[in-house]
């Protein structure tokens, strides 16, 4: 869109596109019109555009990259797990290398997954949120998409990106189990459809 709402379609790269949420807003983009092509490491046939490698392998990076003018980076292991182990190549390393090839070619804007984790997880609270409480990571998921969020502000000052972090609260797998949290009273206080 430009300021005036006339529809400018992009080249989209999506990360990780072979997950639940890369596969919903892949078809989406797509669907309004934007060129989407996706990147990770298991094949799909959505989009038909679609590499298929490594964040850590720079030929593949960097040929994924090329000519986009946005990154959509959802690639990542979303679960709290050991840090050295499983969390550091895909969230922190993964990042950064996504973040610099997007740099190097150009890209205009980025969009990074976070997680509503960073700022207290599920856990109830009896006071509102406020922008000034800062990051509370719950768990080494959390951890990483803090550093996350870090770089794209880095990468925004430094380097001019246009950066967006997405806090992703939680996100339907399951037709049952997403109407049980609908339906549910705190699922109605925060519940945003796919297409949001």
């Amino acid at each position: 869109m430009t300021d005036q709402g006339t529809f400018i379609p992009r080249r989209v790269l999506i990360t990780g596109v072979a997950g639940a949420i890369g596969q919903v807003v892949s078809k989406h983009l797509a669907k309004r019109g934007h060129t989407i092509r996706g990147f990770d490491r298991h094949p799909v046939t959505n989009p038909t555009d679609h590499h298929v490698g490594n964040l850590r392998d720079r030929g593949a990076r960097h040929a994924a990259v090329a000519g986009m003018e946005t990154v959509i980076h959802l690639a990542a292991y979303r679960n709290d797990a050991d840090f050295m182990q499983v969390l550091l190549e895909p969230n922190v390393i993964g990042l950064y290398e996504i973040c610099e090839a997007a740099q190097l070619a150009g890209v205009q804007r980025l969009i990074l997954a976070s997680t509503m984790q960073v700022i207290n997880g599920f856990a109830e609270r009896d006071e509102p949120l406020a922008i000034a409480d800062g990051a509370r990571p719950t768990n080494h998921y959390a951890l990483t998409k803090v550093w996350a969020e870090i770089t794209g502000d880095m990468y925004a000052r430094v380097h001019g990106l246009s950066v967006i972090n997405v806090r992703i609260g939680w996100f339907p797998r399951d037709r049952i189990i997403a109407q049980r949290i609908v339906n549910s009273e705190r699922g109605r206080d925060v519940y945003f459809s796919q297409a949001d």
